[in-house]
């Protein structure tokens, strides 16, 4: 048995030529089975992604994301109307015609539908606007 490299390379050629069919039927497999890898693993990282920015919160003028890292509440805003207003940086809520809402720069107000809505994100009524709850 001669095992020169060109007898060698022979000795592939032959099975490359027999078995060329079989080869390019593992090809495929094997792409097949990186391919769905790949996609289970942008899959499990997409929802891991998405988990980080759980809605917590949601009323058609305000969404309330919880950031799963730090646990703080994110708001993210339409500005629209409503009959009660926040800051975003402020701990206090105003009826929309209260002297207070004048202070807060538009692109940081808060719409509320309710009293309750405010209430539960942690808002309180301010003192300088008579008639809400709490007063």
């Amino acid at each position: 048995m001669d095992m020169s490299v060109p007898n060698i390379l022979k000795k592939i050629k032959v099975l490359y030529v027999k078995n060329r069919e079989l080869l390019a039927k593992s090809l495929f497999i094997a792409i097949v089975v990186i391919i769905v890898i790949l996609a289970y693993g942008i899959g499990k990282l997409e929802s891991k992604l998405a988990q980080k920015n759980d809605i917590i919160y949601s009323t058609s003028e305000l969404t309330v994301y919880s950031d799963s890292i730090g646990g703080e509440a994110i708001s993210e805003v339409i500005q629209g109307s409503g009959d009660y207003v926040a800051s975003r940086n402020g701990s206090k809520y105003y009826y929309n015609w209260c002297s207070g809402v004048n202070r807060i720069k538009k692109a940081n107000k808060i719409w509320f539908k309710s009293e309750l809505e405010a209430i539960e994100l942690g808002y309180e009524p301010s003192k300088n606007c008579p008639g809400l709850l709490g007063k």
